[in-house]
């Protein structure tokens, strides 16, 4: 039907469906063959079903202003103060917003100071969405459980794990976008970045912002350390023997001195010098293990 008449652009029969013309000898069923079909609105593309919201007004999105990690949002600005929004985090959310089977307008509004810095933390900026001050936030934001209190995430779309609320402890970095507590978007936005996440366009995009660096280092560039052996560890063994040396010296001196006790002087006098000898040999034997260490080092690094 257009307007008060109609446009046949084909025949339908049940036993071949939708053709060009009846009572033809091979029916041709392809859509290319029909004749053109005017939508509504007298647009030659499919509708795409209702629009969110009814009332005219844009979904306000919130975004963060960044001033490092630019890959995942950035925001720059032109002469004429107006500003443009990319970014990994972004692109992944406008093709997720064209692939809904309805048209959501929406336009970027930018969490800022006005010397055009981030205006709080991103605590502060899903806040704003309880306090309807954003519809929602576009962004590298983590699903974490103090925001899950008062707003609600989609799936996260960094990671495959399907999880909407994880402990704060968790390293783990599930960013996802945030709409107020019981939007009727969510579970549609969820269900259209599991499309796009597992297409190829999520691939493309993940190659033009993060890059495709993810092929192994060759091995034959790689240098293997040298394997240790045991002159590697000769400081060690010298210590040990020098010390089980010192203390077989030790006590041989000492039983003899103290079976021939003739001179309790004299004995203590042995055994100064004899302490006093293994201090120095102690202090010598320190400075060999420091260059020993430092070889050993060396040719682990070879």
């Amino acid at each position: 039907m257009v307007g008060p008449g109609a446009r046949g652009i084909g025949y339908w029969t049940e036993k071949n469906g939708i053709v060009e013309e009846l009572n033809f000898p091979s029916p041709k069923t392809s859509e290319s063959k029909l004749g053109p079909i005017i939508w509504p609105g007298e647009a030659s593309s499919p509708p795409k079903g209702w629009v969110i919201p009814t009332n005219g007004k844009k979904l306000r999105v919130g975004v963060p202003v960044k001033n490092g990690f630019t890959e995942f949002v950035r925001v720059t600005w032109n002469s004429d103060n107006s500003s443009k929004v990319e970014g990994y985090c972004v692109d992944i959310f406008e093709v997720v917003m064209a692939s809904l089977p309805f048209c959501v307008p929406y336009e970027y509004i930018l969490f800022e100071t006005p010397d055009r810095d981030m205006a709080g933390t991103y605590d502060d900026l899903t806040y704003q969405v309880f306090l309807g001050n954003f519809d929602a936030v576009a962004g590298d934001v983590t699903i974490v459980a103090n925001r899950s209190e008062y707003v609600d995430f989609t799936l996260p779309y960094t990671e495959s794990a399907v999880a909407m609320v994880v402990p704060i402890q968790d390293d783990k970095s599930k960013n996802a976008w945030v709409f107020p507590k019981g939007c009727p978007l969510v579970p549609h936005v969820s269900r259209a970045i599991l499309q796009v996440t597992e297409g190829p366009k999520m691939v493309e995009i993940e190659k033009k912002w993060l890059g495709n660096d993810n092929k192994c280092p060759d091995p034959d560039s790689l240098r293997t350390p040298q394997s240790l052996g045991i002159e590697s560890f000769w400081a060690l063994f010298a210590v040990v023997g020098f010390f089980g040396v010192a203390v077989l010296v030790i006590y041989v001196i000492k039983s003899f001195f103290f079976e021939n006790d003739n001179n309790d002087h004299q004995v203590i006098n042995w055994e100064g010098e004899l302490a006093n000898g293994i201090v120095e040999l102690v202090r010598r034997l320190h400075n060999n293990i420091d260059q020993g260490i430092n070889h050993a080092n060396m040719n682990a690094n070879e």
